[in-house]
């Protein structure tokens, strides 16, 4: 069935949308987030989201319970792919190349902050990173609030496109609403050294 509409709300449009393309991860350490890329289960994330873990738990929006073997980790980017095997009809996020998505532009990520489930926050592109500059990768910084277990979420922009895969953000005293994703270019660049599925 296809989400209810809003026609006086776009951003509830836009949750309602991808909430299923957003999953929780689970490891003897902790959560985060996820994002599914494709329809046969595969999963992104950040790295430190399944540390040193082979095998996770991928929670879905509708109540299903996966096993994910962590398939792939990138130094550079931070990021990993966790695949679930088990058959199961996965609603993935596209990684379509959006429009130029300038510095100012709205956003919006979904995640799990704090663990509290399948959440959205609003902010915008508070300026693009080059490489080097904070991290060994591009990336994208944004106010949109970002807690502990937002890590791995999706950063979208607002007609939907994903932008990056939420990774981090800055915390000290006096610090707030400093947080980083890594771009779709990234994001692209390790999903094409994942093994073909057997």
């Amino acid at each position: 069935t296809k989400p209810h509409l809003h026609p006086e709300c776009p951003v509830c449009n836009l949750y309602t949308s991808h909430r299923e393309g957003i999953v929780r991860i689970v490891t003897a350490s902790g959560q985060g987030s996820g994002v599914v890329v494709t329809s046969a289960g595969d999963i992104l994330t950040s790295a430190h989201v399944v540390t040193d873990q082979d095998v996770v738990l991928v929670s879905t929006w509708g109540g299903s319970e996966f096993t994910g073997t962590v398939i792939a980790k990138d130094v550079e980017s931070v990021l990993a792919v966790v695949r679930v095997t088990q058959s199961a009809t996965w609603k993935p996020i596209e990684l379509e190349v959006a429009e130029a998505t300038p510095v100012g532009s709205k956003v919006f990520v979904i995640g799990h902050p704090v663990g509290l489930g399948w959440t959205v926050s609003q902010g915008i592109i508070s300026a693009e990173r080059r490489a080097k500059e904070i991290a060994p990768t591009a990336l994208i910084q944004t106010d949109a609030a970002v807690s502990p277990g937002n890590s791995g979420g999706a950063l979208l922009a607002e007609d939907g496109h994903l932008l990056g895969i939420i990774r981090s953000k800055l915390v000290g005293q006096g610090i707030e609403n400093v947080s980083f994703a890594v771009p779709l270019a990234d994001v692209q660049v390790v999903l094409a050294r994942v093994p073909p599925r057997s």
